[in-house]
């Protein structure tokens, strides 16, 4: 046996059996964040001047390509029939998710398309 080896342990098992306590060490799984002082206000609310993007459901008359926002290379499809799950109205496109599976796109082509709340009454 290695004489330097034998009757060490590791400090902290060593403090452990000491019985005395110590802060754990800050870790990227459990960083040490400190705790908001009394001056700082943490609210759930938003400034007025904040956009607000809301998701919004809508169907395509004929099918279409939805295409990578940065490649513009096709990613999946929207077929008529089916409500779609639009993140972002960018206006001339739509920010939209597959809902089968969870890819993220763009639609380009905005014609002939049907919103949750227009035309349909709801």
């Amino acid at each position: 046996m290695n004489p330097v080896v034998q009757g060490q342990q590791s400090g902290p098992s060593r403090t452990a059996e000491a019985g005395q306590s110590h802060a754990e060490p800050a870790t990227q799984a459990s960083p040490l964040v400190p705790a908001p002082s009394g001056s700082e206000s943490i609210s759930a609310t938003r400034e007025e001047s904040e956009n607000v993007v809301e998701a919004f459901w809508f169907a395509v008359g004929t099918p279409r390509q939805i295409v990578d926002e940065r490649t513009g290379l096709p990613l999946f499809m929207f077929h008529p029939g089916d409500w779609e799950l639009g993140l972002e109205d960018r206006g001339t496109e739509f920010l939209v998710q597959d809902k089968r599976t969870g890819r993220i796109g763009v639609l380009r082509d905005l014609s002939n398309i049907e919103r949750v709340g227009e035309d349909s009454g709801e």
